[in-house]
């Protein structure tokens, strides 16, 4: 039993609710399946708690953690694209640019021919 670990321990771990860790190995997206062990205690009750291997487990959290706060080098900055888009306009002004741009699409422009008499 202490070879193994619970999902709770796992969430308090890497600081994520059950229901997370749940949806994370549904998907496959932890290390290990769940032992085929079972909790006398948990017999009687509905659905017994699934348990992993507890080494693979830390292993995994303590890699994923370093991970995510990983330092890198570079230093995030704004480059002249970001402003010129205009990713950082107020919201009133990129919802009016959008509604023009979608009527421009499905308007139908009017246009006019120009002829020049003359020479040249």
């Amino acid at each position: 039993m202490d070879s193994l670990i619970t999902r709770k321990e796992i969430a308090q771990l890497m600081g994520v609710s059950t229901n997370q860790v749940s949806v994370m190995d549904d998907k496959g997206l932890l290390p290990c399946g769940p032992s085929d062990y079972v909790d006398p205690k948990e017999m009687c009750r509905g659905k017994p708690s699934k348990f992993y291997d507890r080494e693979i487990m830390l292993d995994w959290i303590e890699r994923r953690k370093t991970a995510k706060y990983k330092v890198t080098s570079e230093k995030p900055g704004i480059s002249f694209k970001q402003v010129f888009s205009g990713q950082f306009e107020r919201i009133e002004l990129k919802n009016r640019w959008g509604l023009k741009k979608l009527c421009a699409k499905h308007s139908n422009a009017k246009t006019v021919t120009v002829q020049v008499i003359g020479e040249w």
